[in-house]
């Protein structure tokens, strides 16, 4: 994320150069005149103090930050500060003219310093504060304590800054030579930002929803009405992104989508956090006691969570929170409840999310990606010097995100369909007229927010920006869209060891011609075995909810003998797959299929399909059955496979059905079955394939995968039907040849054609830590990993002119990867041992070079 007013007005510039002189010679600072900011700190000890409350004119209450900092915007004359902090005494300052900054420095209060001292050496009472709130959060939750619910929320977001806070001058660059400074050139930028934030935002869209909740099914918001500057349609991608949690009585709280321990998650969580009582205040004839958080022993190059949490002592209910990380930007989330007396309970009335530039350099992660900011210093290589150097007007752009609920309702019948739908867009989200938005809105549309509609949907249309988010989006699907015409991108380039470079063009015709449809197919050629391949089809969409597709496929072309796969996988941008790279282990296939395709619910995905397929291994192999000797394959094979992602969440929009978290975990059968005797088939033999995919995520030590799959085939089954346990290896010489690129749930250190099973089970066990940052761009992740793969064959003998190992002993691998260390590169090391290891102890060694790739348009 990069803010600069350079970037984003560039194409914004006054063309009246009378007027810049005419700026120029009578610019100055232009404050608010009711404006002012301070610093509360200890007066023994100049330390600041974090969240003390600052009153102004007697009824105005705010809290320092939690670097002690305070900034009040005030309609009328401020007249008096009055500061307080548990601890100290108060102190009331009287406002000076023209005095724009306050540094306040308190006593501590001998009486509340015995008190303070005293419960220090025996127990700290906001830890017998937060254990209350920990023990009564099924009470106070409206999650466990409400059958349903369901309320109204508007949302809005903008990205600007404060025009009064802007230096518009017009600043002078010069450079150095010899010694001395050189005129180089005006830059009006500063100028041109204070210019457009008067006129209008940055950025700025909103959005209203209706939220349902049901104890059986969850949550489920429908987007009612959606309008996001400079676009045409909603970015379904931006409404997929957990900015912030709407509920702090989770375990994981999540601030600028990253989540974070909770801070009163369990009794765990006093190893993870500090606490700390700031003051008591009343609330419906209660105390509502201010307790200050922070984390412990937080790295110093790793923003930590801290913060404030009101906790009124009536059930000990969560009554406000305030959650903030400090890095190169500082991140602060609100939550405000109100009260419900019918259910006794503290439900979520606002959420705000308020981020700006940071003062230090800390590391803070946002969907996996950086956040930086233009800085308002020049480098060591910017040997250009401004005339006001110590001031940038990007420094003070903001992005704010406030959403209010309204309209709630309780314990109400509320239904939910399709519980795997987090998000339901209406078709028609983005045409609501005026009338609808301000019967919702909850803030009022200032001239300013329309104007910058105007401006924005002028500058994203003239960049063509929708269309490049467009672009990317098909992309990560694996095709590049064109008029009439999607490509395949997967298709144009692949190594093999019997086909060597594979050449190929394929894809399908766009949603331009027709939205229910298409043709697809794709021609490929082998540099190596000099054959064209090739296939084509017709698809028909029959619902777009469901997603239900049917259609004929016919072609020709080579497939990996011995192959674990599934039909029910998604087609997805493929850069690191290398599952065929070392294989020379192929069989031709003229093939005719025909297929349906259909999502039972969004998170249960269902093919099935029926292909006549004609068959030669290109290796020397053939196939005993009741005596015959069969070395070309003539099957009829139908196959029925089910994918079942029960914790996924999805978004539906008019354009389909879309994930938006995959949740763990995954569960995939199939069944395939060869029929002999229908349409001329030579064998009869059925497979039963399952894997389980799983995810455990570990707070602060990374996230371990596991894979487990497994297969039964039984009847006459050839060798290409059979399962050869994902190899990735050969043996090479010399031993540096060895050093190839690694797969993602590939034995590395197993050879192809080495081992055959009907039975087998495999284990993959990878454990990746969080990244370690090096540099801006170096940040290398460490997995360990470790696989092992059981099996057994029966009918050896049936298998003739190839040599067949089975996997009975167990086979046992493991390995170190150290991955992006550079541009998405990584280098591992993988040992093969146990029954199955190699004589020579260098043989089992095995070097891969790692590339981990990922398109998205949220990076």
């Amino acid at each position: 994320m990069y803010y600069s007013s350079n970037n984003i007005y560039s194409k914004i510039k006054s063309k009246n150069t009378v007027l810049i002189l005419l700026f120029i010679l009578s610019s100055n600072f232009i404050f608010g005149q009711n404006s002012i900011s301070g610093i509360v700190v200890d007066k023994k000890t100049n330390e600041p103090l974090p969240f003390a409350t600052v009153v102004i004119n007697k009824n105005l209450g705010i809290i320092t930050n939690t670097d002690g900092e305070f900034s009040i915007d005030h309609n009328t004359k401020i007249k008096t500060i009055d500061v307080s902090y548990i601890g100290y005494k108060n102190k009331i300052i009287e406002s000076k003219n023209n005095k724009l900054f306050y540094k306040v420095s308190l006593n501590r209060s001998s009486s509340m310093l015995n008190e303070v001292i005293l419960v220090e050496e025996r127990v700290n009472p906001a830890l017998r504060i937060i254990r209350e709130v920990i023990n009564n959060k099924e009470k106070n939750n409206p999650d466990k304590v409400l059958k349903s619910y369901k309320y109204n929320s508007y949302s809005k977001f903008l990205v600007t800054a404060n025009p009064d806070s802007i230096k518009g001058t017009v600043d002078s660059v010069w450079y150095k030579k010899d010694g001395e400074l050189v005129f180089k050139h005006i830059d009006s930028s500063n100028y041109e930002m204070k210019k457009t934030l008067d006129r209008s935002h940055l950025y700025l869209s909103e959005k209203v929803s209706r939220l349902k909740y049901n104890s059986k099914k969850g949550k489920q918001e429908e987007v009612l009405a959606s309008r996001m500057a400079g676009f045409k349609e909603p970015i379904y991608e931006f409404m997929m992104v957990n900015l912030q949690s709407i509920s702090f009585y989770d375990e994981y709280y999540t601030v600028f989508g990253t989540k974070y321990l909770n801070p009163i998650a369990n009794k765990a969580v006093f190893k993870e956090y500090n606490y700390k009582i700031l003051d008591t205040l009343k609330s419906n004839n209660y105390n509502v006691f201010m307790i200050y958080y922070n984390t412990k022993n937080n790295k110093k190059d790793e923003a930590g969570l801290e913060g404030l949490i009101y906790v009124n002592e009536h059930n000990y209910a969560i009554q406000k929170v305030i959650s903030e990380l400090k890095a190169v930007i500082t991140v602060t989330a609100t939550i405000n409840y109100e009260y419900q007396k019918e259910n006794d309970i503290w439900f979520p009335s606002e959420t705000d999310l308020l981020i700006k530039k940071g003062d230090n350099g800390k590391n803070l992660s946002f969907l996996g990606g950086s956040v930086q900011f233009e800085s308002s210093k020049n480098d060591s290589i910017n040997k250009t010097v401004r005339q006001n150097d110590d001031f940038n007007a990007s420094d003070y752009i903001y992005m704010s995100s406030i959403t209010k609920n309204f309209d709630i309702e309780t314990n109400i019948e509320t239904k939910i369909k399709k519980s795997s739908l987090a998000i339901i867009v209406d078709d028609d989200v983005n045409t609501k007229d005026e009338i609808f938005w301000n019967k919702f809105r909850t803030d009022t549309i200032t001239k300013r927010d329309k104007e910058t509609y105007v401006v924005i949907d002028s500058i994203i249309e003239e960049e063509g920006i929708e269309n490049k988010i467009n672009l990317l989006r098909s992309l990560s699907t694996g095709f590049y869209p064109t008029k009439y015409f999607d490509i395949d991108i997967n298709k144009f380039l692949n190594y093999n060891n019997f086909e060597g470079i594979r050449i190929g063009f394929g894809g399908k015709t766009s949603t331009n011609i027709s939205s229910i449809l298409n043709i697809d197919g794709y021609a490929a050629y082998g540099v190596n075995d000099y054959a064209f391949k090739g296939k084509a089809g017709i698809n028909l969409r029959l619902n777009k909810i469901s997603d239900t597709w049917v259609g004929i496929k016919y072609g020709y072309d080579l497939e990996a003998s011995s192959k674990i796969s599934f039909i029910t996988d998604e087609n997805t941008f493929v850069l690191n797959d290398v599952s065929s790279f070392n294989n020379d282990f192929f069989y031709s296939e003229n093939s005719s299929m025909l297929y349906i395709k259909h999502n039972l619910t969004p998170n249960t995905r269902i093919r099935a399909e029926f292909s006549k397929s004609y068959s030669r291994p290109e290796y020397n192999y053939s196939y005993i059955n009741n005596n015959e000797n069969i070395t070309k394959f003539d099957l009829s094979i139908a196959k029925l496979g089910v994918n079942w992602e029960p914790n996924s969440k999805y978004i539906q929009t008019k354009h389909g059905i879309r994930r938006m978290h995959a949740g763990y975990p995954k569960l995939t059968a199939q069944y395939t079955h060869s029929f002999k005797n229908i349409l001329d088939s030579d064998l009869n033999f059925s497979k039963i394939d399952l894997r389980i995919e799983h995810l455990i995520s570990t707070y602060k030590l990374g996230i371990t995968k596991i894979n487990l799959e497994g297969g039964f085939a039984f009847g006459d089954t050839p060798i290409h039907y059979l399962y050869g346990s994902s190899p990735n290896s050969q043996l090479s010489e010399p031993w540096l040849r060895r050093v190839n690129l690694a797969g993602i749930n590939s034995f590395e250190t197993m050879l192809y054609r080495e081992f055959f099973s009907d039975k087998y089970v495999e284990l993959h066990l990878r454990h990746t830590f969080n990244t370690i940052n090096i540099t801006e761009k170096i940040k290398p992740q460490l997995s360990l990993i470790t696989r092992f793969a059981i099996g057994s064959l029966n009918n050896i003998d049936y298998h003739k002119n190839i040599k067949i190992k089975t996997l009975e002993k167990g086979y046992y691998e493991s390995g170190l990867e150290i991955n992006k260390i550079w541009a998405g590169l990584g280098l591992g090391t993988y040992y093969r041992y146990g029954p199955y290891s190699n004589y020579k102890w260098d043989d089992n060694l095995f070097i891969k070079v790692s590339y981990r790739f990922s398109l998205s348009i949220l990076n």
